[in-house]
C-alpha cells in the first residue's frame, strides 16, 4: 500500500544521473511484466504514490481485465513548493494558495485517485489544497510539509499519513525519540479515523545504507530490483557521496530503524487504522517481494501478532481502497484476489514467502507460471546495460 513501480517516468529520473546512458526504455520492464512482478511476489494490490499517465492506463487496464495486475489505487504526481526534492518529471511545483487549489483541479480533472503532499509544500499551497480536495471529495495520502509540521497536521485529522517515519522523521535531539510525543500523536490519529501506511521496510534504510554500510548484497531480495536503481543507491559512488555528506541526513538517520519500529508498536497498540507498505523500489527494495520483509518486520520487531499483521495487509487494504468486505476476505461472493502458500504463515509470518500459487480477481497463476514469470523477470534485469 505504498509502491512506486518503475514506469518509464522512475527510470527517465534516473537515468539523467549518469551522462551519456542512453534512453530510458534500455532499464525499463515492459508494463507486462512490471505489473507480473507484484503478482509474482504474491501482491494483488498497491497503492501509487506518485502517480503519472501511465500508471492511470495500467490500472484501467487492470480494471478492465485486458492486462494482469493487482488492483490498483494510483496518486497525483508528488505535490511540491518550488523547489522540489524529487525530480520536476515526478512532481507538480505549487509556491502559494492558487497553485495547491490548481493542484486539486488537476487531480479530479485527470483522474488520480488521491493527493500526495510533500515535504518542501508551502503552507499556503497545503492548506488550499487541502480545502479543495475536501470539496471535491478527493482523499489525501503522502508526506507532511515541513511547513506544517506533523503535530499540527495529525491535530487537524486531514491527511493519511504515507510513512511511520513521517511522525519523528525530521526531528533531532529529545523531542526525536520521545515516547509520550508518540503516543499522543498516535491517540490523536486513531480519533480521527485517519490511516498510517507503515512502511517500516524502508524506515531505517537511511541509517542502514549510509552509516552502517550496509549494500545491496545485505538485503534479501535484491536481484528483483531494477539493477539501474539499485546503482543509483550504490554508496561508491560520487553522487551518494555527495548525498551522504549533506548535513540534515545524519539527523534524518539518527536511530531511524529503532525508531521505526517503535512509531509501528505505538500505532499498533493505540488500534490506530494501518496498513502495509514499503516505498519499493527506494533503498535496494524489490518491488513485490519487499511486502515479505514489512510482514516479517511487524511481528518480529513491532509487536504485531503474525494474524494482527496478515490482517493489516488484507482486511485493512481492501477496506482503504473502498472495498471492505468484498475483498481482503476469503468469503462467497468475495473477489478472487488469493494467494496459496505451502506453509502456515500463523505459526511463522516467513511462510508468506513459501508461495504456491495466485489468483488475481479469478485469473489464475500457478507454480509453474509464478517460477516462469520470474525467470522473464530476471533474465530482463540482466540484460540492461547498467554502468559498472
Amino acid at each position: 500500500m505504498h509502491a512506486h513501480p518503475a514506469v518509464i517516468m522512475w527510470i527517465e529520473t534516473m537515468v539523467e544521473r549518469f551522462p551519456g546512458l542512453g534512453e530510458p526504455e534500455r532499464f525499463t520492464l515492459p508494463a507486462g511484466l512490471l505489473m507480473l512482478q507484484q503478482l509474482a511476489a504474491g501482491v494483488t494490490r498497491i497503492e501509487v504514490m506518485a502517480g503519472d499517465p501511465d500508471m492511470l492506463f495500467l490500472r484501467d487496464e487492470v480494471k478492465a481485465g485486458r492486462m494482469l495486475g493487482p488492483v490498483m489505487r494510483v496518486g497525483s504526481p508528488i505535490i511540491d513548493g518550488p523547489i522540489p526534492i524529487q525530480s520536476p518529471k515526478m512532481s507538480w511545483l505549487c509556491g502559494d494558495a492558487e497553485g495547491g487549489r490548481k493542484a486539486a483541479q488537476l487531480i479530479a480533472q485527470l483522474g488520480y485517485d488521491f493527493a500526495k503532499p510533500y515535504n518542501n509544500l508551502p503552507a499556503a499551497a497545503y492548506e488550499a489544497l487541502m480545502e479543495e480536495c475536501e470539496a471535491r471529495g478527493i482523499p489525501v495520502v503522502g508526506h507532511v510539509p515541513l511547513a506544517v509540521g506533523v503535530d499540527a497536521a495529525v491535530a487537524a485529522g486531514r491527511q493519511d499519513i504515507a510513512h511511520v517515519a513521517e511522525l519523528y522523521h525530521w526531528l533531532d535531539g529529545a523531542e526525536r525519540s520521545d515516547e509520550s510525543r508518540l503516543k499522543r500523536l498516535a491517540g490523536q490519529i486513531k480519533q480521527s479515523g485517519k490511516c498510517v501506511q507503515l512502511t517500516t521496510a524502508v524506515g531505517g534504510r537511511i541509517e542502514l545504507v549510509f552509516y552502517k554500510d550496509k549494500t545491496q548484497a545485505d538485503f534479501p531480495d535484491t536481484a528483483f530490483c531494477n539493477p539501474l536503481i539499485n546503482k543509483v543507491w550504490d554508496t561508491s559512488t560520487p553522487a551518494m557521496q555527495a548525498v551522504k555528506a549533506l548535513p540534515h541526513l545524519k539527523t534524518l538517520a539518527d536511530d531511524a530503524e529503532r525508531l521505526g519500529y517503535l512509531a509501528a508498536r505505538t500505532l499498533h497498540e493505540a488500534g490506530v487504522n494501518l496498513v502495509t507498505g514499503t516505498d519499493a523500489p527506494n533503498s535496494f527494495l524489490a518491488d513485490g517481494f519487499s511486502m515479505h520483509e514489512e510482514l516479517e518486520n511487524l511481528v518480529m520487531h513491532c509487536g504485531f501478532s503474525p494474524f494482527e499483521a496478515l490482517k493489516v495487509a488484507t482486511v485493512n487494504a481492501a477496506a482503504q481502497h473502498g472495498e471492505a468486505g468484498r475483498a481482503g476476505i476469503v468469503a462467497e461472493g468475495a473477489f478472487a484476489d488469493l494467494i496459496l502458500l505451502d506453509a502456515d504463515p500463523l505459526l511463522d509470518i516467513r511462510a508468506t514467502r513459501s508461495l504456491s500459487s495466485v489468483w488475481a480477481r479469478g485469473m489464475y497463476l500457478s507454480h509453474g507460471a509464478l517460477a516462469e514469470a520470474r525467470r522473464r523477470i530476471l533474465s530482463a534485469f540482466d540484460a540492461m546495460p547498467v554502468p559498472q
